[in-house]
């Protein structure tokens, strides 16, 4: 969602869903975790699934933000994908103890997610685009930053030319990550890097 509001307010609410905001233009302010807040131009706001809060403008010129809902069951299968299992755990889900974050690199990784998911980029980009901005949130701004794995150098240049292959062989027809990622033979986030 992109809206830009001068007057609106939210009522307490929550979504049952991670929600990643950001803030483009003037300010917001809003109540949550017993605190109020504010999301300046720049700034990420992140909330929990089932965390009340609230909104309004900060500013009286009002606010442009955009928010991103995913759902629980999206945030931990990019998780699990991704995830360094070699200590036999799945990845725990993330929790994030600030619901305003300062971080630019974090900032432009859910733009690119929510102009991917509203714009005309075809499935793959989208599924990469999804996974660099949910690693990004888990990494940057969860308690505890997730564990990824990573192919050694002969196993990436290997998956990278079976990914290649299946791409040859139907150059025109719509691929998905997952079935590139078993063509390659290996996770869908180790076929991004």
């Amino acid at each position: 969602m992109h809206a830009h509001f001068h007057d609106h307010v939210y009522a307490p609410h929550s979504h049952d869903t991670y929600s990643f905001g950001i803030t483009d233009e003037g300010a917001q302010r809003f109540r949550c975790r017993g605190a109020d807040h504010t999301s300046a131009a720049g700034m990420v706001m992140a909330f929990n699934p089932d965390e009340v809060h609230d909104g309004r403008a900060a500013v009286e010129l009002g606010y442009h933000y955009r928010i991103v809902h995913l759902g629980p069951s999206v945030v931990g299968g990019v998780l699990a994908d991704a995830a360094d299992t070699t200590g036999g755990r799945s990845p725990a889900m993330p929790l994030f103890a600030h619901p305003v974050l300062t971080d630019p690199g974090l900032a432009r990784a859910l733009t690119r997610l929510h102009v991917a998911l509203l714009g005309p980029a075809d499935a793959l980009a989208r599924d990469e685009t999804l996974t660099s901005a949910v690693l990004a949130m888990a990494g940057r701004g969860a308690t505890r930053a997730p564990r990824v794995r990573t192919l050694a150098g002969g196993g990436q240049r290997r998956a990278a030319r079976r990914a290649r292959a299946a791409l040859d062989e139907a150059p025109l027809a719509p691929v998905s990550a997952q079935r590139l990622a078993t063509a390659a033979g290996c996770s869908r986030f180790a076929l991004y890097r």
